[in-house]
């Protein structure tokens, strides 16, 4: 079990070392700023968020991390395993989040011809709610 837990550990600090690189290089992050994460729900969001927060809080300078989910409204989606884990993430790394409810989902149902695809109109209205 350890040895999983190695890895899990050597890829954790690969991706924060890279990450931390990245921002130095394109100063995408400076003292004072307020950095939004989008969560969804996916593994790389979660991932992003925790490795955020761990940079946090080893930067030599402070920067605020804000958590934000938007349920789409769907028919069918569950928001409540994902309003837990932002709850108990909260808790454990003081980053603050939001969770904002839109129905977007009527809007891009009605907007889309039949045989047509959600996913361009969808991106676009997430990224202008957000």
């Amino acid at each position: 079990m350890s040895s999983h837990r190695d890895a899990v550990d050597v890829l954790e600090q690969r991706l924060r070392r890279r990450i931390v690189r990245s921002i130095k290089t394109f100063g995408l992050i400076e003292e004072g700023d307020r950095v939004l994460v989008a969560v969804s729900g996916g593994k790389d969001s979660y991932g992003l968020l925790d490795l955020l927060a761990r940079i946090r809080a080893r930067s030599p300078f402070p920067f605020e991390l804000v958590a934000v989910h938007l349920d789409q409204v769907q028919p069918g989606y569950d928001g409540v395993p994902l309003a837990t884990w932002l709850a108990e993430f909260n808790a454990a790394t003081g980053t603050p989040y939001e969770i904002v409810q839109r129905d977007t989902y009527s809007v891009v149902k009605r907007l889309t011809q039949e045989g047509g695809t959600y996913c361009a109109p969808c991106s676009r209205l997430r990224r202008g709610i957000l």
